[in-house]
């Protein structure tokens, strides 16, 4: 954080405000994200905390630094929670899940695969269990 408001500029700060960011942030411009990028690489733990701080700048640095193969892995599983227990959103989570697409995850050599949340949800509406919580979880 500290070395993002060292970077921050007043100019770039109001041309930001004028094109709708919400405080808070420092103005920084990607030029100066980029070498932070460069030197962190990824770090999934740092771009939470980044994240976490409501900080535009910092939130804008975490989408460089994420760990992109866990986010989306993350997202898939949100998205099949959301659209099989949320019945209201079923229809708009599988039309995210489509705009986002297959997601594909290296499990280190495992068998494990990541579902395909369209192909969950659509599963879960064939049986009529949209919206129903399960009682027990199978591992």
């Amino acid at each position: 954080m500290d070395d993002l408001k060292t970077h921050g500029s007043d100019s770039i700060k109001k041309v930001l405000l004028k094109h709708g960011v919400k405080e808070p942030f420092f103005g920084v411009k990607i030029e100066y994200m980029k070498p932070i990028q460069k030197k962190v690489k990824m770090d999934y733990q740092l771009a939470k905390d980044l994240y976490a701080t409501g900080n535009a700048d910092a939130m804008y640095l975490a989408g460089l630094i994420a760990d992109d193969e866990k986010m989306r892995s993350t997202m898939n599983g949100f998205l099949i929670a959301l659209g099989t227990y949320v019945a209201e959103l079923s229809a708009e989570a599988i039309a995210t899940a489509e705009r986002i697409g297959a997601v594909t995850v290296e499990k280190d050599g495992t068998a494990c695969k990541v579902p395909d949340a369209v192909e969950y949800i659509v599963k879960a509406k064939g049986k009529g269990t949209l919206g129903k919580k399960k009682k027990t979880v199978k591992c």
